[in-house]
Formats: C-alpha cells, sequence, structure tokens
C-alpha cells in the first residue's frame, strides 16, 4: 500500500514512469538529469565547515606558497630561465598547485570512507 502511494507520488513528480507494458517503473529523464547536477554541484553535498575551512585553506595557501616563496627562492638559487622550455620556478609553482590537488583528493576520499 505504501509502495503504491510512494510510486503515484514520484510519477505525479515526473521522477518515474511506467514502461510500455504498464508492469514496472522507468526513471525519467528529470531524476537523470537531477542526479548528475547533484553529482557536480559541490554545494548539494553535506559538507562540514572543517571540510570546506581545509579544502580552501589548502587550495589557496600552498599554490601561493609557491608562487610568492618558493619560486623566487629556485630562481635566485638556478638562475635566470632557459631560453627554450619550462623555467623551474614554473616547475615549483606547478609542484605546489599539484600538491594542493594530490591532498584535497586523498582528504575528500578519506571523508568518504569514514562518513
Amino acid at each position: 500500500m505504501d509502495h503504491d502511494r510512494f510510486s503515484a507520488y514520484q510519477m505525479q513528480r515526473g521522477i518515474l514512469r511506467l514502461n510500455p507494458q504498464g508492469d514496472a517503473y522507468l526513471i525519467t529523464d528529470k531524476a537523470f538529469n537531477r542526479g548528475i547536477r547533484n553529482f557536480f554541484n559541490p554545494f548539494a553535498h553535506r559538507i562540514s565547515l572543517t571540510t570546506a575551512l581545509f579544502s580552501v585553506l589548502i587550495g589557496a595557501v600552498l599554490p601561493l606558497l609557491g608562487i610568492l616563496k618558493l619560486a623566487p627562492a629556485v630562481a635566485v638559487r638556478l638562475g635566470p630561465t632557459p631560453a627554450i622550455g619550462i623555467s623551474p620556478s614554473t616547475l615549483a609553482i606547478a609542484a605546489c598547485y599539484a600538491l594542493a590537488g594530490i591532498i584535497l583528493v586523498l582528504s575528500a576520499k578519506r571523508n568518504r570512507t569514514s562518513g
């Protein structure tokens, strides 16, 4: 009884529809699109304030540290930029961005498995 009422409500909202034979329910495009949109929407999931602050700090501070401190130190230590190729300063900045990304991915996986 409850299942029939729930299914009728979902059909009324456009989430479910009956298959051509009329013996099973199918998910509509509305439900698929909502699932995709929620997957890519960072605010659709419940995220704690500490996780958000940690992500913002890692994502902002680590690359900024690379740009303001590490890249100039590398430039002074290794000398002028080569005429061809990528400079060591640019590689240092890219390494800081990569490190920030790795930390964020690992913390997201840790939060998913523990939550």
